[in-house]
């Protein structure tokens, strides 16, 4: 606690290179969300996706978050002071994302995969639905709690209705 105190009064002169501190907020909350939208969307859509993978692309999300913020201030980082494109700082969020992306892969490949009787309902995929579909394999009745794809749509569609408000 009394480390989260010292961390917290040593990141006050940040907070005040930003002339509000709704701007800070926004900035922060958009680099810390790009790990966590990694883990989300590869938990879901690949199978080999595990929680040493997990953490990493964490990791480096957390990492690089404080980083980009003070950049998107002050811009001193040279690679994305560079290119104009880089700049806004809901773009250079997909610096971190990406960042996160590749940590996640790269961790993943390098440790062993998730045991299959973790993966059951759980992430996609596509070779069941079409044995289903077939007749192959019976559709199991899963509680719509334990069920991914509705959350999966959910988050979809949350994420698309702020995307059109905030405009």
């Amino acid at each position: 606690m009394l480390l989260s105190f010292l961390l917290g009064v040593a990141w006050v002169p940040v907070v005040e290179q930003f002339e509000y501190i709704w701007s800070y907020l926004v900035r922060i909350g958009a680099f810390l969300l790009m790990p966590y939208t990694a883990v989300f969307l590869f938990g879901i859509l690949w199978k080999r996706t595990n929680t040493a993978g997990a953490w990493a692309a964490v990791i480096v999300g957390l990492t690089l978050a404080p980083i980009l913020t003070v950049d998107s201030e002050l811009h001193f980082l040279p690679v994305l002071k560079d290119h104009a494109v880089l700049r806004p700082y809901l773009n250079s969020s997909l610096v971190s994302l990406v960042a996160c992306v590749i940590a996640l892969v790269v961790t993943m490949l390098l440790t062993d995969p998730p045991p299959k009787e973790k993966l059951e309902n759980t992430t996609f995929s596509l070779d069941q639905l079409r044995a289903v579909e077939r007749g192959e394999m019976e559709s199991q009745h899963i509680p719509l709690y334990k069920d991914y794809r509705p959350w999966f749509v959910a988050a979809l569609i949350l994420a698309t209705t702020l995307i059109f408000i905030t405009r």
